[in-house]
């Protein structure tokens, strides 16, 4: 396994970002027409093992399955083609037919982020492909999200109006419990949220405002937003943790994890440019890898958390000026990762290692080309950009603006200036703590276990590796066991995403409801916290400068 390990340079005020001359590769030396195949290649791979009746790949979970036609999509779309646009509807809607509600019974049952994370995949599709069909699904994939968020008269009376039975607390810390978003649908005593299921929700809202203009989205990816800053945002590291628990006001979950920071990077990157965005000050952005002892051959769902913080540093560089530093920065960083795919990680540039400084895997693992593939299609959307240099934005390209399916709830907002290019200071005066809080947390070597996220009854089913480091695997996953009903499931690889409870082949506790038809957003209260101030983030920025210059860098990349 490969672990990211993050570095954040302060500099005298001027922007000034020099890349160290320890970096290994950090320069793209392969022309876009030859990083286009590679990424086409590797899609390939991945486009040939997805089950077209149920939308699927047998050998990854249902997560992981969303990422594969996530990326998928992406790669059209940076690409500017349709080339895969049939097997991208087609897998969807054949996955929504078999879970109208696109839970899944697998371990962990009916988690909300399981819909979010197939909400983004219908979304990255209709991006791509201007397919108003795969935005309606993104859309109601929202709407069905929403009977578990919590709103401002939740907040006031400590219940929800779902499954839950029982109260959680309305005076946890600032009193903000508005935006959470609860991770089990059907587990009437369970008021934890994390950052997988929050921070899924704030990137499809913010997603969804700026492909709509509905000011609703907006205010709900602010809100929750907050809360993530409010409850799940630790000051000695600057990082966003894994779950709070509304029931008891506490952290639940301490480790970091890269997905969590990516969905709430990837928000950001657009509420950094919505009109309640503020200024503040600078920042800049390295990351190296570094070798662990993970074993590349069984499928660990944490390979591919990187997928997801991948697709917000390209969300956030493509919202960067060409002439901002922190592009090189970002452009640097992935050229260190593509190469080190290219050099590293595969034999003939066709199959990869999920373990990224090698070796190779004698045969392709579905889990080793999913990690890949954000890397290579961020190498693909950087390439095509040098064709088009006079705009002083990095966008993908954007055909059409994609037309307000049926039902879909009219306006709230103009989006139009969604994609005009940022500053650095603009986007890093939102993410400056996030980003410099997993830097540092990433260079501390943390001995834990990852155990029993919610259920006790779980500690003699699940056996757990004891090694553990900020933002990587910590469990060796058993595949759940084939038990009676197993057949009207969708087949699995080796593991569920997460250790998070609840016995395998379990069948559902109660049914959950459908898809709407019709959709509409909830107006929210005029009350919704608003996003941190500018005073709030310099004085964020601040701290983290100081923990920076008291620590020494971590380890650079390896010179292989």
């Amino acid at each position: 396994m490969v672990h990211v390990q993050l570095l954040v340079s302060a500099v005298a005020q001027g922007d000034e970002y020099t890349i160290p001359s320890n970096w290994r590769k950090p320069a793209f030396s392969l022309p876009p027409s030859q990083r286009t195949s590679i990424a086409q290649i590797a899609i390939n791979t991945l486009t040939n093992t997805i089950d077209i009746n149920n939308g699927t790949n047998s050998a990854l979970n249902t997560w992981q399955s969303a990422n594969v036609l996530a990326d998928i999509a992406q790669l059209d779309y940076v690409s500017n083609t349709k080339e895969n646009h049939i097997l991208v509807q087609q897998s969807v809607a054949a996955f929504r037919n078999g879970h109208p509600a696109f839970f899944d019974t697998q371990i962990p049952r009916n988690v909300t982020s399981d819909p979010l994370m197939w909400g983004l995949a219908a979304f990255y599709g209709a991006r791509a492909y201007n397919d108003t069909g795969l935005l309606a699904t993104s859309i109601s994939v929202w709407s069905l999200v929403q009977q578990y968020v919590v709103d401002d008269q939740d907040t006031a009376s400590g219940t929800q109006p779902t499954d839950k039975n029982g109260t959680f607390r309305t005076n946890c810390s600032s009193n903000i419990n508005a935006g959470a978003v609860f991770w089990q649908a059907t587990s009437p005593d369970d008021y934890t949220t994390n950052a997988e299921t929050v921070g899924a929700y704030v990137a499809l809202s913010a997603h969804l405002w700026e492909a709509t203009g509905n000011k609703t989205y907006l205010d709900s990816a602010e809100q929750s937003a907050q809360f993530m800053y409010t409850h799940m945002y630790t000051d000695d590291l600057q990082i966003i943790q894994d779950t709070f628990d509304l029931a008891t006001c506490t952290v639940t979950g301490q480790l970091e994890w890269t997905y969590n920071q990516g969905f709430f990077m990837e928000g950001l990157s657009f509420l950094s440019n919505a009109p309640l965005a503020t200024n503040s000050t600078w920042t800049s952005l390295l990351r190296t890898l570094e070798a662990t002892n993970f074993d590349p051959s069984q499928n660990l769902v944490v390979f591919n958390y990187r997928n997801v913080f991948i697709r917000a540093l390209l969300e956030i560089w493509s919202r960067t000026s060409s002439s901002d530093p922190m592009a090189s920065f970002i452009e640097a960083f992935v050229a260190v990762q593509f190469n080190a795919l290219q050099d590293l990680a595969s034999d003939d540039n066709t199959n990869y290692s999920p373990v990224w400084t090698g070796p190779p895997l004698p045969v392709m693992a579905p889990w080793g080309q999913l990690a890949a593939v954000p890397v290579l299609n961020a190498a693909v959307h950087m390439a095509l950009h040098l064709s088009n240099t006079n705009n002083s934005a990095k966008g993908v390209p954007t055909p059409t603006p994609i037309a307000a399916p049926s039902g879909a709830p009219s306006s709230g907002s103009n989006a139009s200036n969604a994609s005009e290019s940022l500053s650095s200071s603009a986007i890093a005066g939102i993410i400056t703590g996030l980003l410099a809080g997993a830097i540092l947390a990433s260079a501390l070597v943390v001995s834990v276990r990852r155990y029993k996220r919610h259920i006790a009854s779980d500690e003699k089913e699940w056996q757990l590796a004891v090694h553990v480091q900020p933002f990587e695997s910590s469990a060796l996953y058993q595949q759940p066991a084939e038990t009676e009903g197993a057949s009207e499931r969708v087949q699995m690889g080796s593991e569920r995403e997460h250790i998070r409870g609840h016995d395998a082949g379990e069948d559902v506790e109660r049914p959950l409801s459908t898809l709407p038809d019709r959709v509409q957003p909830p107006i929210p209260s005029p009350s919704a916290a608003r996003a941190p101030n500018e005073g709030f983030i310099d004085e964020l920025a601040e701290q983290v400068l100081e923990r920076i210059r008291r620590r020494e860098e971590p380890p650079a990349y390896s010179q292989r």
